[in-house]
């Protein structure tokens, strides 16, 4: 793979995980928006336990990209320090 196909890919990974928290946020928002709470119920329990699984959904994901180009820069140099083993002749 070139440099530039690698580039690329990176990219667009990166466009995607943006994408998949953005979405996250917006599910969540809309279901909270939409929330009708009237008489008592344990679908509201469902509904408020859907909503803190979407806000600690979004908040990881949001650590996760704030924590990507460490790890990138981590990958990269193991990739560095990484030794190729030497070919023995028989």
């Amino acid at each position: 793979m070139t440099d530039t196909e690698r580039e690329i890919s990176i990219r667009q990974q990166e466009k995607s995980e943006f994408y998949v928290v953005t979405l996250v946020f917006t599910l969540l928002s809309l279901a909270i928006q939409s929330a009708d709470f009237e008489g008592k119920s344990i679908s509201h329990s469902f509904e408020i336990i859907g909503w803190i699984a979407l806000l600690v959904g979004g908040l990881s994901g949001l650590s996760y990209l704030e924590w990507l180009p460490a790890l990138r820069l981590h990958a990269v140099k193991k990739d560095e320090l990484q030794v190729t083993p030497m070919l023995s002749c028989h």
